[in-house]
């Protein structure tokens, strides 16, 4: 295993030294056009949260919980932030509690899901259909969820996960730990655009500009590939159901985004993996029915 880590490691390395030598100014304008999409779209749904989430967390009451009661762990004060803020807010409020790796893994099924507020925000004006986006919403949350039903109340028994290593910090510091959290949320969205740019211009125009395609590139990265079918994409059914897939997938850069925290607990990637392939899969059954219902021409 670890000798096909690092032939790929070295390989994706030789990969984008190569395409940055043969065309740097093309590729060094898509990282930046990353990073705006970043600055423009994440950026400022998600810093508010990052800093704020935690601090909720904290203050939210622990008599009554309403995981305890759907997914067999009593952790409201880690589901209820990431439900709100979306990634990777859920992955980063579980590294800072005091659950142990199975009940990490089992945090991580519903703890990991895109904010409402993103939806509403970015995905919507893309979409241009009140309908549609309320059709993405309500999915994500279903299949959010669901997911957890299947991982969490389905599997062992009851168990509990409290936010604790953030008790002393003063605000200077949790808004230190916010900040650096975003940063790196936008360094992977910005490297990951230029490397699906990368693969992009290894094919000619019919195929890159296809709408299989760039759902197969929104795979790495999420917001780009929602772009790229909200523009595509003439059927607002198919771009509304493809959307929600991805969203709820999330792709490899939030796949990489959550790990950076899910390993402290000893998550394990395959089992995150399954998870966010189990959370995709039930969220486009649900967006396509509902569209079937409320999209009707």
């Amino acid at each position: 295993m670890k000798i096909l880590q690092s032939t790929l490691y070295i390989s994706l390395f030789l990969f984008v030294a190569v395409m940055l030598a043969t065309s740097p100014a093309a590729f060094c304008r898509a990282f930046i056009d990353g990073v705006t999409i970043w600055a423009v779209s994440v950026l400022p749904v998600l810093l508010p949260f990052a800093l704020l989430a935690p601090l909720a967390a904290r203050a939210l009451p622990r008599k009554v919980s309403v995981t305890g009661f759907l997914f067999g762990v009593h952790a409201d004060g880690l589901f209820l932030p990431s439900l709100i803020c979306g990634y990777p807010v859920g992955a980063k409020l579980i590294s800072m509690s005091d659950c142990d790796k199975d009940t990490a893994t089992k945090l991580s099924s519903f703890c990991s899901t895109p904010g409402p507020i993103f939806v509403v925000a970015t995905v919507g004006p893309l979409l241009r259909d009140a309908r549609a986006t309320a059709i993405i919403a309500v999915s994500q949350l279903v299949a959010c969820v669901l997911c957890g039903l299947l991982n969490g109340r389905f599997h062992g028994g009851t168990t509990k996960a409290t936010t604790t290593s953030t008790a002393d910090k003063n605000f200077g510091q949790s808004l230190t730990d916010a900040i650096l959290s975003v940063l790196s949320v936008g360094a992977l969205i910005a490297l990951v655009y230029m490397f699906t740019s990368m693969l992009k211009s290894l094919f000619p125009s019919d195929v890159s500009e296809s709408l299989v395609f760039n759902f197969a590139l929104g795979l790495a990265e999420m917001t780009n590939g929602v772009f790229a079918i909200t523009s595509l994409s003439r059927n607002l059914s198919v771009a509304t159901t493809l959307c929600s897939a991805l969203l709820a997938f999330g792709g490899a850069g939030v796949l990489l985004q959550s790990m950076s925290f899910l390993s402290a607990k000893g998550v394990k990637v395959a089992a995150y993996l399954w998870q966010k392939i189990t959370q995709a899969a039930i969220a486009t059954i649900v967006s396509f029915l509902l569209c079937l219902i409320l999209l009707r021409q």
